[in-house]
C-alpha cells in the first residue's frame, strides 16, 4: 500500500481502487468498508469521499475497471486461438483465467453491490464485454441466448473455482479441461440445430 506522503501527488483515487480490489480479495465484499480502507491507505476517514459518493460508487469504478481488464483478456485469448469454435472456447478459459487472477474484481462485478440503474456505465461495460462473446457465438450460427448459455457455463465454473469446490470433488478433472469438454458439448448442441 502506497504511504500517505504520496498522495501529495494526487494519486489517492488509484490508491483507493487498488486498495478496495485487494480488500475485497483477501476478505470478500461483505467485509469491506470505506473507512478501513482509508486506515489501510493512511489517510483520514473522510479522504475517500473526496474522490467517491460512498462505497457503491468505488464498486462501480472497480466494476467498470474489472470488466475492462476482462474484456482484454478477451481478446487476448481469442486472437490466439484457431477457427471460430476456439475462439468461444478460448474465450471460456479466459473468463475462468480472470476469475481466478483477479478475484476482486470478479467478486465487486458479480456480486450485486452496484446497482446498476444507479450507474449505467456498469452495466454498458458489462454489455460491451458480453458483446464480445455475442458476437463470437454468432461467428458459429449461435444466437444471443446461446451466447447467454457459455457465459453462465463458464461463470458456474468460475464460481466452483473461486470456491475451492472443484478441488474437493474426488475424481475431478482439472477445472479447465472440464469447463472445455462442457463448452465443447455445448457449441456441438448450436450445430447441430
Amino acid at each position: 500500500m502506497p504511504t500517505k506522503s504520496s498522495y501529495h501527488h494526487g494519486d489517492l483515487r488509484r490508491a483507493l481502487l487498488d486498495g478496495a480490489v485487494a480488500e475485497v480479495a483477501a476478505h470478500g465484499v461483505g467485509a469491506f468498508s470505506l473507512s478501513a480502507l482509508a486506515r489501510a491507505c493512511n489517510v483520514s476517514t473522510a479522504a475517500p469521499y473526496r474522490h467517491f459518493a460512498d462505497r457503491e460508487a468505488l464498486f462501480a469504478e472497480v466494476a467498470i475497471e474489472g470488466y475492462g481488464r476482462l474484456a482484454t483478456r478477451l481478446e487476448a485469448r481469442a486472437a490466439g486461438a484457431r477457427g471460430p469454435e476456439g475462439v468461444v472456447l478460448a474465450m471460456g478459459d479466459a473468463y475462468l483465467d480472470f476469475a481466478q487472477a483477479e478475484p476482486g474484481y470478479f467478486a465487486v462485478m458479480f456480486g450485486g453491490v452496484v446497482e446498476k440503474d444507479r450507474y449505467p456505465d456498469v452495466r454498458v461495460a458489462g454489455d460491451a464485454t458480453l458483446g464480445a462473446l455475442v458476437a463470437a457465438v454468432g461467428a458459429i450460427g449461435g444466437t444471443p441466448g446461446d451466447a447467454l448459455s457459455f457465459w453462465a457455463l463458464a461463470h458456474g465454473f468460475a464460481i466452483l473455482a473461486r470456491e475451492g469446490l472443484w478441488r474437493e470433488t474426488p475424481g475431478a478433472p482439472p477445472i479447465a479441461e472440464a469447463m472445455r469438454t462442457a463448452g465443447r458439448a455445448q457449441l456441438v448442441g448450436i450445430g447441430r440445430r
